[in-house]
């Protein structure tokens, strides 16, 4: 209801006429995993373009590869990595962006035990005033099965950062302004604890 902005008649009508293009093709390079090699890898790439009728537009290319080493069954260590670069223009502002992220992970599993101890890394820079925000952090999380089959108890402690593109913002306020800053989400820790089971075949619980 154009009613419900207070501008005058050419924002509200630009406002109410927004289309959006969106095209997205993801795809595998390469990938091996088998728990009796030692080694595992995984490399897909996701490439993204968006478009709309206020003159914005991304493109959005990236790359996410996994290797490792597996030491036995139940323990391995592997590094997720993510490298991706996003051009294009907001409004009549082209800007750059590069984001890059390193994860490495040391994980143990057996009956009872589980953990995985990393730590996360994180950058990213904008062209358009050459701001730059890193975050480094835990990635720590561990359970136990009280009862293997009915009861577990789990806490951890994570730091991320989140890259925010244009297309994920307008995706959540499709009248977004313009001249929005475009920064990554930055979670310096997050840390979590409880347990969780199942009381029937039915119904699972976690508190």
């Amino acid at each position: 209801d154009s009613t419900l902005f207070d501008a005058n008649a050419d924002t509200r009508r630009d406002s109410l006429r927004i289309g959006f293009t969106r095209v997205a093709i993801e795809a595998g390079i390469a990938s091996a995993y088998d728990p009796d090699q030692s080694y595992f890898y995984d490399v897909p790439v996701e490439m993204r373009i968006y478009g709309d009728r206020r003159n914005n537009n991304e493109f959005n290319i990236g790359v996410s590869p996994t290797v490792g080493a597996q030491f036995n069954r139940e323990s391995s260590l592997g590094l997720n990595s993510e490298i991706r670069y996003i051009g294009g223009g907001i409004d009549t502002t082209s800007q750059n962006r590069f984001f890059l992220v390193a994860n490495p992970v040391f994980k143990f599993q057996n009956e009872k035990f589980r953990l995985k101890a990393g730590i996360n890394f994180s950058y990213f820079t904008n062209s358009i005033d050459s701001s730059g925000f890193t975050n480094l952090g835990p990635d720590i999380e561990v359970a136990y099965a009280i009862n293997p089959t009915s009861l577990t108890a789990f806490a951890g402690v994570t730091s991320s950062m989140q890259n925010n593109t244009y297309e994920s913002m307008i995706a959540e306020n499709r009248y977004l302004s313009n001249d929005e800053r475009n920064s990554p989400t930055i979670e310096r820790y997050q840390v979590f604890g409880g347990v969780k089971g199942k009381v029937h075949q039915a119904i699972d619980f976690e508190a």
